[in-house]
């Protein structure tokens, strides 16, 4: 979203693009294949069901303080950030999903 002075665009994914496609700027092939490696195999995905469980799926009250709202959102954006980068640095990104949530 260039050119937009909403003030919103530090929103918008930063990528670079190499060989083969686009990662997230910073991130280099190496990190990425270790997130990738990390959370593709069957303690990862336990792990970040466990995560999303946590956060992404919680609700909080309409009485939860601002402080508190503000910390679990940062926490979602953390567990969406690396579900992100799982996906990105996949090529089978349809076998990933976290979004299953297990009963253990």
């Amino acid at each position: 979203m260039q050119g937009d002075d909403s003030g919103w665009t530090w929103f918008d994914e930063a990528l670079e693009e190499v060989e083969g496609g686009v990662r997230p700027a910073g991130i280099p092939a190496d990190l990425l294949n270790s997130y990738v490696h990390t959370f593709r195999s069957e303690h990862g995905y336990q792990v970040m069901r466990h995560l999303r469980r946590i956060t992404v799926e919680r609700s909080l009250g309409p009485d939860a303080p601002d402080a508190l709202l503000r910390h679990l959102e940062g926490q979602r954006q953390l567990v969406t950030f690396i579900t992100a980068l799982v996906k990105r640095g996949s090529n089978q990104i349809s076998s990933v999903d976290f979004t299953m949530s297990n009963s253990n």
